[in-house]
Protein backbone atom coordinates (compact mmCIF):
# COMPACT_ATOMS: atom_id res chain seq x y z
CA UNK A 1 0.00 0.00 0.00
CA UNK A 2 1.10 4.01 -0.90
CA UNK A 3 1.94 5.64 2.29
CA UNK A 4 -0.52 8.16 2.65
CA UNK A 5 -3.55 6.55 1.15
CA UNK A 6 -7.12 5.52 2.70
CA UNK A 7 -8.63 2.80 0.77
CA UNK A 8 -11.80 2.77 2.73
CA UNK A 9 -12.33 7.11 1.90
CA UNK A 10 -10.71 8.35 -1.15
CA UNK A 11 -9.03 11.77 -1.36
CA UNK A 12 -8.68 11.71 2.48
CA UNK A 13 -5.61 13.26 4.51
CA UNK A 14 -7.08 10.76 7.14
CA UNK A 15 -5.48 7.15 7.93
CA UNK A 16 -6.61 4.06 7.45
CA UNK A 17 -6.12 3.56 11.03
CA UNK A 18 -7.92 6.76 12.04
CA UNK A 19 -10.82 6.20 9.85
CA UNK A 20 -11.10 2.44 11.47
CA UNK A 21 -11.14 3.59 14.91
CA UNK A 22 -14.03 6.43 13.83
CA UNK A 23 -15.83 3.70 12.17
CA UNK A 24 -15.63 1.42 15.78
CA UNK A 25 -16.32 4.90 17.24
CA UNK A 26 -19.85 5.37 14.81
CA UNK A 27 -20.64 1.81 15.31
CA UNK A 28 -20.44 1.97 18.91
CA UNK A 29 -22.97 5.32 18.83
CA UNK A 30 -20.63 7.93 19.96
CA UNK A 31 -21.30 11.34 19.50
CA UNK A 32 -18.94 13.38 16.75
CA UNK A 33 -17.65 15.50 19.68
CA UNK A 34 -16.37 12.06 22.22
CA UNK A 35 -15.04 10.58 18.58
CA UNK A 36 -13.24 13.76 17.63
CA UNK A 37 -11.57 13.87 21.27
CA UNK A 38 -11.08 9.86 21.09
CA UNK A 39 -9.31 10.34 17.50
CA UNK A 40 -7.64 13.37 17.42
CA UNK A 41 -9.26 14.70 14.60
CA UNK A 42 -11.43 18.15 14.54
CA UNK A 43 -15.34 17.71 15.30
CA UNK A 44 -16.06 19.27 11.86
CA UNK A 45 -14.18 16.50 10.21
CA UNK A 46 -15.68 14.25 12.43
CA UNK A 47 -19.60 15.32 11.50
CA UNK A 48 -18.65 15.20 7.87
CA UNK A 49 -17.53 11.31 7.49
CA UNK A 50 -20.66 10.46 10.11
CA UNK A 51 -22.90 12.32 7.81
CA UNK A 52 -21.39 10.47 4.79
CA UNK A 53 -21.74 7.50 6.95
CA UNK A 54 -25.45 7.40 7.63
CA UNK A 55 -26.28 8.30 4.07
CA UNK A 56 -24.17 5.46 2.92
CA UNK A 57 -26.01 3.61 4.79
CA UNK A 58 -29.54 4.87 4.01
CA UNK A 59 -28.85 4.29 -0.13
CA UNK A 60 -27.60 0.71 0.88
CA UNK A 61 -30.75 -0.13 3.09
CA UNK A 62 -32.74 1.80 0.01
CA UNK A 63 -31.11 -0.76 -2.76
CA UNK A 64 -31.74 -3.64 -0.88
CA UNK A 65 -35.41 -3.29 0.41
CA UNK A 66 -36.75 -0.46 -1.99
CA UNK A 67 -40.45 0.68 -0.74
CA UNK A 68 -39.38 -0.65 3.27
CA UNK A 69 -37.58 2.28 4.28
CA UNK A 70 -39.70 4.51 2.37
CA UNK A 71 -42.78 2.88 4.23
CA UNK A 72 -41.15 2.57 7.72
CA UNK A 73 -39.98 5.98 7.90
CA UNK A 74 -42.98 8.76 8.38
CA UNK A 75 -41.01 11.37 7.75
CA UNK A 76 -40.61 10.07 4.00
CA UNK A 77 -44.23 9.18 3.29
CA UNK A 78 -47.38 11.75 3.38
CA UNK A 79 -51.21 10.80 3.77
CA UNK A 80 -52.83 11.15 0.31
CA UNK A 81 -57.01 10.79 0.29
CA UNK A 82 -58.30 8.58 -2.47
CA UNK A 83 -61.44 9.09 -4.32
CA UNK A 84 -63.34 6.78 -2.28
CA UNK A 85 -62.75 9.07 0.92
CA UNK A 86 -60.40 5.88 2.08
CA UNK A 87 -56.69 7.75 3.56
CA UNK A 88 -54.19 6.07 1.65
CA UNK A 89 -50.27 6.01 2.76
CA UNK A 90 -48.03 6.83 -0.09
CA UNK A 91 -44.43 6.97 0.17
CA UNK A 92 -42.28 9.18 -1.47
CA UNK A 93 -39.09 8.78 -3.34
CA UNK A 94 -35.74 9.23 -1.19
CA UNK A 95 -32.75 11.07 -2.84
CA UNK A 96 -29.44 11.47 -1.13
CA UNK A 97 -26.95 13.90 -2.69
Amino acid sequence: MIAGTNRYYKYSKTSEAKFRQLLKAFAMDFSASDTARLTGLSVRSTNSIFLKIRARIARYCEIHSPGKLKWMNPILAQLELEASGAVVLVAKPLYLA
